[in-house]
C-alpha cells in the first residue's frame, strides 16, 4: 500500500520535471527568450540559448537557431506591414515571434543596424 503511494510521489515528481524541461511555444516565452540571449555574456553563452538571432533585416525579416531540441534549426520570421509571421509554425503568435518582436522593439528604440551573425 504505502509502496505504490511512493511509486505515484516517484511518478508525479518525473513528471514534473518533464513539464518544466518542456517551454511552451507563446509570445510571452519568446520574449523571455530574448531577455535571455540579450543578457548572455558572450557569444559562446548566447549559442547555448534556446533561441538566437542570426540574421535582421529592418523591416523584412529576421533569422533564428531555434536549438530547443538539441539541433540548431534555422526559422525565419517574415516581417510584412510591421507584422512579424514564422514561416515555420504559420503563426504569429509563437515565440520565434515575440523573439522577433523584441528585436524589432530595440532595433526601433535603440537604433540598432540590420544584423547579421
Amino acid at each position: 500500500m504505502f509502496e505504490n503511494n511512493n511509486n505515484n510521489n516517484n511518478n508525479k515528481e518525473n513528471s514534473t520535471k518533464k513539464k518544466i524541461q518542456i517551454r511552451a511555444n507563446t509570445l510571452d516565452e519568446g520574449m523571455h527568450t530574448f531577455g535571455q540571449w540579450l543578457y548572455s555574456k558572450d557569444d559562446s553563452q548566447r549559442w547555448d540559448n534556446r533561441l538566437v538571432l542570426k540574421q535582421f533585416v529592418t523591416s523584412s525579416h529576421a533569422v533564428l537557431q531555434d536549438n530547443t531540441a538539441g539541433i540548431g534549426i534555422d526559422i525565419v520570421v517574415d516581417i510584412s506591414n510591421g507584422i512579424p509571421i514564422c514561416k515555420n509554425c504559420h503563426s504569429d503568435d509563437c515565440a520565434h515571434v515575440g523573439f522577433t518582436i523584441c528585436v524589432k522593439q530595440m532595433n526601433t528604440h535603440h537604433g540598432i543596424m540590420d544584423f547579421q551573425r
